[in-house]
């Protein structure tokens, strides 16, 4: 393999903007019999993400952190009379990337750790949650060099995230869960 001739490594900071969908699984106890299912979140986000990245050769490896305002939202009955609602809000991560450099486009992976934060609402009675629920993202992507300062990316990512306890009174349990997405970037490279 020849090594690459774009220089990937430094750090950088960009914008993003992408789409996400996945299974909001819930149980319902207290009033009545016990209750449960799946229903789907999905919406769109987009966010900041900055890293620094090391090359060898052809090979990369990063370090990055991003956050992004979201508009996941779903919404279900619950109990035969109750509608109860979970909106996600905001997303971070912190991620190592993997990569291979073929001059001028970077393939790689990534994964690392994932924060969501919701609110949840059931009408009526009116009561309120809101928090924040971690876990851990993977996903792979590529990216191309526009210019020696620029780059422009599209990637995968696949999240996980932790269940949602007590969320209200009769107890509703969530679990945000089998999330995907796709998101395209655009980066400055210092």
């Amino acid at each position: 393999m020849e090594p690459a001739a774009a220089d990937w490594s430094g750090f950088y900071a960009g914008v993003f903007a992408g789409y996400a969908s996945g299974d909001n699984d819930w149980t319902a106890l207290g009033a009545g019999p016990p209750s449960a299912g799946t229903v789907d979140i999905s919406g769109a986000f987009g966010g900041v993400y900055a890293g620094y990245n090391w090359q060898v050769d052809q090979f990369v490896l990063g370090l990055e952190g991003s956050v992004a305002l979201a508009n996941l939202t779903s919404s279900w009955f619950t109990m035969g009379i109750t509608e109860a609602t979970l909106d996600v809000n905001a997303l971070a991560s912190a991620r190592a990337r993997v990569g291979v450099a073929f001059d001028p486009v970077l393939l790689y992976v990534a994964g690392g750790f994932a924060a969501a934060q919701y609110d949840g609402e059931l009408i009526p009675p009116g009561f309120e949650a809101e928090g924040w629920v971690s876990g851990f993202t993977v996903g792979a992507g590529a990216e191309i060099k526009l210019a020696d300062a620029w780059s422009a990316r599209a990637e995968y990512t696949y999240s996980e995230f932790g269940a949602i306890e007590e969320m209200f009174t009769p107890s509703i349990t969530q679990d945000v869960q089998a999330v995907h997405a796709v998101q395209v970037g655009l980066a400055y490279h210092f």
